[in-house]
């Protein structure tokens, strides 16, 4: 799966089973709970009003343990962590898994009468970081810089390249929101100030930038050729049937490390060979992910279905 894909799915497991923050209620965590603590520390419920983040925590297990105000009751809790498939219920006061060099998240809902609140906590095992990535001229796709680091969990402060004319980044409120443009070919560090649990911390990434690879030389979809000078990093094809066929050639030199169809209605992800039908009823997408050497080349597909 590529990386851009993966974070439009699950970035860092986190997306499965979120629930919406409560930032436009007046309920903050503090109204709700009267303690929580994560890895016998005591939570200040002031400066973390809707979730806590543990950087740097270099421990495999970490308690969770919470007390609610009078009246309220926890109706829902979750529990998973990166790079396992284990998720489900969050005991309080037991002990939580927390993936080497990974992390470990989990939320608390809790209820009064027609009130809902919920709490989220994230324990990284390491240190929230940019992840060094290789980009390519006309990208503006944020997920190779955000990876690794939860951009849900943190307050933007600042964001900067040290070199604006290889690679310009223009701050938003978070990560996936900032402007981003690969400009030309060159190596440039990014660095972030973000606040976590009211403190602040910074991150910088190594990024590289190549030029255009051209590692697609042909795409049809339903028959018809996909503008790759037009589209050059992702296409969005109008379809009429319900099954249509997708065609792909690739460069001399560049693997197909995947190639994978997604159904939205099933949230099935399924291997994809040239020249095969996929369904296209409820506007699915194909992904493509192609490797030279070290150097990895993703391209989508959103298959809309014309009515």
């Amino acid at each position: 799966m590529s990386l851009g894909l993966a974070f439009l799915l699950a970035f860092c497991t986190l997306s499965a089973g979120m629930v919406v923050h409560a930032e436009e209620e007046e309920l903050t965590a503090k109204d709700v709970f009267a303690s929580v603590t994560v890895a016998g520390e005591s939570v200040d419920l002031e400066q973390c009003p809707y979730w806590y983040c543990l950087l740097d925590y270099g421990k495999t297990s970490a308690e969770v343990a919470w007390t609610l105000n009078e009246g309220w009751t926890a109706t829902r809790t979750y529990y998973t962590r990166s790079g396992s498939t284990e998720q489900g219920e969050l005991e309080n006061g037991k002990e939580v898994q927390v993936t080497r060099d990974g992390n470990a998240y989990m939320y608390v809902v809790a209820e009064k009468g027609s009130e809902s609140f919920n709490f989220d906590i994230l324990i990284y095992y390491g240190k929230g970081k940019l992840k060094d990535a290789t980009l390519w001229v006309g990208s503006n796709d944020m997920g190779p810089i955000a990876q690794g680091f939860s951009s849900f969990y943190s307050r933007l402060v600042s964001i900067k390249s040290s070199d604006p004319d290889i690679l310009s980044v223009k701050k938003g409120p978070n990560l996936f929101n900032c402007t981003f443009k690969a400009k030309k070919a060159g190596k440039c560090k990014v660095t972030v100030v973000v606040d976590i649990n009211g403190v602040e911390h910074s991150f910088s990434g190594n990024y590289t930038v190549k030029k255009y690879p051209k590692a697609i030389t042909s795409l049809k979809v339903a028959g018809k050729k996909v503008d790759l000078k037009k589209n050059r990093f992702s296409a969005t094809v109008k379809v009429k049937k319900d099954k249509t066929k997708v065609e792909y050639k690739i460069a001399k030199g560049w693997k197909v490390k995947s190639c994978t169809f997604y159904d939205q209605n099933t949230a099935m992800t399924k291997k994809l060979k040239s020249g095969k039908n996929v369904p296209t009823k409820n506007n699915n997408y194909v992904s493509f992910e192609l490797t030279k050497g070290s150097d990895t080349f993703t391209y989508y597909i959103a298959l809309n279905r014309a009515k």
